[in-house]
């Protein structure tokens, strides 16, 4: 720490600048770096011994004193901090300025999320539209919603409906267990998808295929009905 003299204020703020000074390196020559002589008016570094500290008490020394004064009023508990008005003026409106531009990216951003939304919505209830009639199906069937519909009419198949293989390409199946599987609704109606001799495809809440399903996962199906072709 380089040469210089400090003013103290008082013996709160003497032990302050002390704990200071020991921090950038500085050390008392008889006490080290434990704080003392918190009654001097005046303390100095580097008078003798480079970063060794020094007290003083007398006003003319310290002025004669060459060394250049450091302010550490700052640390003094019992003062409010020292400010400039105007300084604070400013800052004050570049806060508020910063504030506003917050204020008015975050409208923006929530409007266009809204947008987007309105956007996702429209264009999934157009896939949902264009799904249906290239499937031939009811948005029961094909888009996992409940219940029955005139398109869904049973047919009374042959066999123990219970036993996945007796199910075929087309039969309607009723989701009884989601099992991780993600975009199915328990108690939803769905319809596999691509033609598949072991039904890997099934149409999913979104009118995606979803692969696997009634591979392994037969088990979180049950058997609904069979609609009449």
């Amino acid at each position: 720490m380089n040469p210089c003299k400090i003013r103290i204020n008082n013996e709160d703020h003497s032990k302050a600048v002390q704990e200071y000074l020991f921090e950038q390196g500085c050390r008392w020559n008889t006490l080290g770096n434990c704080v003392g002589y918190q009654d001097s008016d005046y303390l100095f570094v580097g008078t003798i011994f480079e970063g060794e500290i020094t007290m003083g008490d007398t006003q003319g020394y310290f002025d004669r004193h060459k060394s250049p004064e450091l302010d550490l009023s700052h640390l003094d508990p019992h003062l409010k901090p020292k400010g400039n008005p105007m300084n604070s003026l400013a800052l004050l409106r570049q806060a508020q300025e910063h504030l506003l531009e917050a204020e008015n990216a975050y409208e923006n951003a929530t409007f266009e999320l809204e947008k987007a939304k309105e956007g996702y919505r429209v264009a999934l209830e157009a896939f949902k539209e264009e799904a249906k009639g290239i499937l031939g199906t009811s948005s029961a069937s094909v888009l996992g919603s409940t219940g029955d519909s005139e398109e869904t009419s049973e047919k009374t198949p042959q066999g123990d409906m219970s036993d996945p293989r007796n199910w075929l390409h087309g039969d309607i199946l009723e989701c009884i267990s989601e099992d991780s599987i993600s975009h199915l609704t328990v108690g939803n109606l769905y319809k596999p998808g691509r033609d598949n001799s072991v039904y890997p495809y099934i149409i999913d809440d979104g009118g995606h295929e979803q692969c696997g399903c009634l591979g392994s996962r037969k088990q979180c199906f049950k058997w609904h009905s069979r609609p009449v072709k």
